[in-house]
């Protein structure tokens, strides 16, 4: 299944990231990839972690904030 425009959060409890849309939620894990959308453009991005979480988009790491929520594509 598809989700676009889903919406990427950290979950404090599970300490990790999550992506809800339609009704449902979806733990994240180190090595997902999924569209990150910045404005309106959408990047391919590889979830990571390292001391803290983090994004590799096109070979660069971006830093994620707990707290902030993301807007996403992805296939679940």
């Amino acid at each position: 299944m598809k989700l676009k425009g889903a919406q990427l959060e950290y979950d404090g409890e599970l300490q990790r990231w999550v992506v809800a849309g339609d009704g449902e939620w979806y733990s994240l894990h180190c090595g997902d990839a999924f569209h990150l959308c910045i404005g309106d453009k959408s990047q391919f991005v590889r979830l990571e972690m390292a001391r803290s979480w983090y994004v590799i988009a096109d070979g660069v790491a971006l830093g994620l904030i707990e707290g902030r929520t993301y807007r996403v594509n992805i296939d679940v």
